[in-house]
C-alpha cells in the first residue's frame, strides 16, 4: 500500500489535473485518471472491456520510456497503464534500426537540455532500470565525441551554435583547419573552414538493450503490454477519446476495446497516420533512410579515428563499427518521399555518398559495401523537430512524435516530459512547450538547424 504521504500528494496532483481537464471537458463522460475500475464494465459479446487510466499507442522507445517514467512515479493502486504494440518481436522497428547516437550539438536549447539530462540518464541505466532478479541492463555505451564539419557557407552557423552549447555547458569545442589537420591526419580539410568536436557527454549505445530495459523495468512496475494494433477510436459528446479499437494479427476479425482516460500517441513513423484516424493532421511522416556497412582495408584505425560520429558539411555521417565503418545520407528534401517498405537501393550509396567519403578521406577509395539496411524516421515535415504536448482541442491526447531521427537519444527526456504532462498537468523540468502541437496549428516552424 502506498503511504499517507503518497496517497496526499496523489490527491493533490489529481485534483490539479482533473480541475485543469474539467475546464477543458466539461462531461460527466471524462474518465478520471485514476479512477477507472474494469469490474463495472460490462460486456460486450464475449470480450470484457478493458479500462486503463493511461494507454499508449506505440512500445517502442518512446511509448517505453513514457510508460516507465509514468509506472516510476505511480503505485500500482493509483492508476492502470497499457501500453499498445503491433509487434513485440520490434525486428522492424525505428528504435532497434538506429545508430543510436547521443550528442550535446543542437542548435536549439530544448534539444540540448533533452541530451544532457538523457545522457545522464543512460550514464546511470544499470542502476536505474535494475530489475531484481534480473541483470543489470548494459546499453553498451561508447563515450565519443561528434565532430562536425563546417564550409565557409555553414560557418556562422556553427560559431552560433557553439556559442548557445557552451552557454548551456556542453562539454564542446571548435578547431580550425589547421587543428583538424593536425589531429586528424587521414582527413582531406579541402573544402573546410571550421569544425566543432564534442569532447564529453556523448556517443553511442546499444538500442535493442536500451528499449529492452525500459520494457522490462516498466513491466516489473506493473505496466501491461499488449500485442495489437490501434486501428479506431471512440469518442463522447465533447470530442474526448474514451476506448480505443484494437485487433492483432492472429484475430484480426476481433475487435477489444480498450477505454482510456488519457492516450499518448507514441507510434513512431505511423503517428500521422493514427492522428488521421481521429480527424488529426499530425506531419509525421516515415522517411526511409538507409544504413551501409563498409569494410575498408585502408581506412583510419579505431585509435587514430576516436570520434562517435563524422559528420560531413553534406550531411553524411561515418562511425566505426569495430573493423568496419557505418554510414548514411540523408536524400535531398525533393527526393524524400513516404515510404514503408524497407529495401536497400544500393545505389544510392554508388550515386549519392561513395565521391563523398572517398573526397572526405581518401583512404576511402578502396572500400567495399558490404550490407546495409533501411529503417524509418517518424519525420516531422513541418520543421524535423519533436512535436511533445497535449491537443489544446482533444485534450486527453498527448503526442510524443516526429523526432526526425534524433528520438532514441532523446527518449528518456521525452518519456519524463510525458509523465510531467499527466501527472503534474505541465512540464516541470525542461520547459518544452514551443515543441507543442500549438505550433503544428499557427504553422511557424521550430527549425533544429544541426539534423543529420
Amino acid at each position: 500500500m502506498a503511504s499517507c504521504r503518497q496517497r496526499l500528494l496523489f490527491r493533490r496532483i489529481l485534483s490539479c489535473v482533473t480541475s485543469r481537464a474539467r475546464k477543458k471537458i466539461p462531461s460527466q463522460r471524462w474518465f478520471s485518471l485514476f479512477t477507472s475500475n474494469p469490474r463495472s464494465s460490462k460486456n460486450r459479446g464475449s470480450f470484457e472491456p478493458k479500462i486503463y487510466d493511461v494507454v499508449i499507442v506505440g512500445g517502442g522507445i518512446m511509448g517505453s520510456s513514457s510508460a516507465y517514467f509514468l509506472a516510476n512515479r505511480m503505485a500500482p493502486e493509483m492508476g492502470r497503464i497499457c501500453v499498445i504494440e503491433q509487434d513485440p518481436t520490434y525486428t522492424r522497428a525505428s528504435t532497434v534500426l538506429s545508430l543510436a547516437g547521443i550528442r550535446s550539438q543542437f542548435s536549439m536549447a530544448e534539444n540540448i537540455q533533452m541530451c544532457q539530462f538523457s545522457f545522464q540518464f543512460i550514464s546511470d541505466v544499470g542502476q536505474i532500470l535494475a530489475v531484481d532478479g534480473c541483470d543489470p541492463p548494459d546499453i553498451q555505451l561508447r563515450r565519443r565525441g561528434y565532430l562536425f564539419l563546417a564550409s565557409s557557407d555553414g560557418e556562422d552557423v556553427m560559431q552560433k551554435n557553439y556559442a548557445l552549447q557552451s552557454k548551456l555547458g556542453c562539454q564542446v569545442t571548435l578547431l580550425t583547419v589547421k587543428d583538424l589537420e593536425e589531429r586528424f591526419p587521414w582527413l582531406n580539410t579541402e573544402g573546410l573552414s571550421l569544425a566543432s568536436l564534442g569532447t564529453g557527454n556523448e556517443g553511442y549505445f546499444d538500442p535493442w538493450s536500451l528499449l529492452n530495459a525500459f520494457k522490462r523495468k516498466a513491466i516489473s512496475l506493473g505496466v501491461d503490454y499488449v500485442n495489437g494494433e490501434a486501428v479506431d477510436f471512440d469518442t463522447d459528446q465533447n470530442g474526448q477519446i474514451s476506448s480505443v479499437k484494437v485487433v492483432s494479427s492472429s484475430s484480426p476479425e476481433n475487435v477489444n476495446v480498450i477505454h482510456c482516460g488519457q492516450l499518448v500517441n507514441a507510434a513512431g513513423p505511423n503517428a500521422g497516420y493514427l492522428a488521421e484516424k481521429l480527424g488529426i493532421d499530425l506531419p509525421v511522416r516515415p522517411r526511409k533512410r538507409y544504413v551501409f556497412v563498409l569494410d575498408c582495408p585502408g581506412a583510419p584505425a579505431n585509435e587514430s579515428f576516436p570520434l562517435g560520429f563524422l559528420v560531413d558539411p553534406s550531411g553524411l555521417y561515418l562511425r566505426h563499427d569495430g573493423a568496419r565503418f557505418l554510414s548514411g545520407l540523408s536524400p535531398k528534401s525533393m527526393e524524400d518521399y513516404d515510404s514503408s517498405d524497407f529495401e536497400v537501393d544500393y545505389d544510392y550509396f554508388t550515386d549519392r555518398m561513395w565521391e563523398t567519403i572517398a573526397h572526405r578521406i581518401p583512404a576511402f577509395e578502396c572500400l567495399k559495401v558490404n550490407v546495409a539496411w533501411a529503417g524509418h524516421y517518424d519525420y516531422n515535415t513541418l520543421d524535423q523537430n519533436a512535436i511533445i504536448g497535449r491537443h489544446p482541442e482533444v485534450r486527453n491526447l498527448i503526442f510524443v512524435n516526429g523526432f526526425s531521427g534524433h528520438g532514441i537519444q532523446q527518449s528518456p527526456a521525452a518519456g519524463r516530459a510525458v509523465s510531467e504532462l499527466i501527472l503534474d498537468g505541465g512540464f516541470q523540468t525542461i520547459d518544452l512547450s514551443l515543441l507543442g502541437f500549438e505550433r503544428v496549428m499557427r504553422n511557424e516552424p521550430m527549425r533544429e538547424k544541426n539534423i543529420v
